[in-house]
């Protein structure tokens, strides 16, 4: 699972890292699927990203729009937005790369309600089994500092891996995970908040026998306990 996963995210940011720094790499091949069922196919050069709130992550980097080209060195395509999209599968060589087109969980509501919010973004798939979907992504932090030349007080960011999942046949992506949250005070009560509408999961992760740590090894991994639970 996790060299798989390691892939997954290896893939998904080649395309951007390339383009930032000016990189001669060809661009994978790719497919997206749009809302009324069409299908356009090309190649992956570039991505938009936008800092939305998830549920209870204030800032989360999305990516609201793909750019795809007819040829993979080309410097301009066309952007494809998540609104109107479903899904979008990237392959390079063996290995492929798939994002599903869903509404974030709306912020300041509860995951047993499942509100969506306005916009839809797309997400990386890292785990697909037994009815669950689970995603890849980031979370940023913004914490109080002070400037090493000025001394002047400031705001400092930090980017955190976060994970988050939805059940097929879902439209809203939920939050369940991130680095921070993992070593902090209460982490356990984000995870009886995200999977509260399952109370076996709630059960087992109240268990003195269950540690944090369990899930910190492998995220994604804890999927498999809540599609048997759930």
């Amino acid at each position: 699972m996790k060299r798989l996963f390691l892939i997954l995210v290896v893939m998904a940011f080649a395309v951007s890292s390339a383009v930032a720094k000016g990189e001669e790499k060809k661009a994978p091949k790719c497919t997206i699927t749009l809302a009324d069922g069409k299908t356009v196919s090309g190649y992956w050069i570039d991505m938009k990203t936008k800092k939305r709130s998830v549920g209870e992550f204030n800032i989360v980097p999305t990516i609201i729009a793909m750019t795809i080209a007819d040829t993979p060195d080309a410097k301009t395509g066309t952007d494809y937005n998540a609104d109107d999209a479903v899904r979008f599968v990237a392959r390079e060589g063996k290995d492929s790369v798939e994002y599903l087109s869903l509404y974030g969980q709306k912020p300041m509501t509860k995951p047993i309600n499942l509100k969506a919010s306005k916009y839809k973004s797309f997400w990386l798939v890292g785990y697909k089994k037994n009815g669950i979907i689970g995603f890849k992504g980031t979370e940023i932090q913004v914490f109080p500092g002070k400037n090493a030349l000025t001394g002047h007080a400031e705001f400092n960011n930090s980017s955190q891996s976060a994970c988050f999942y939805c059940l097929e046949g879902e439209n809203v992506v939920v939050p369940y995970w991130s680095s921070t949250e993992a070593v902090s005070i209460g982490a356990k009560n984000t995870l009886r908040y995200s999977f509260e509408r399952f109370p076996k999961v709630v059960e087992y992760v109240n268990k003195k026998e269950f540690k944090m740590k369990m899930i910190n090894e492998d995220p994604i991994g804890f999927l498999d306990k809540v599609a048997e639970l759930k």
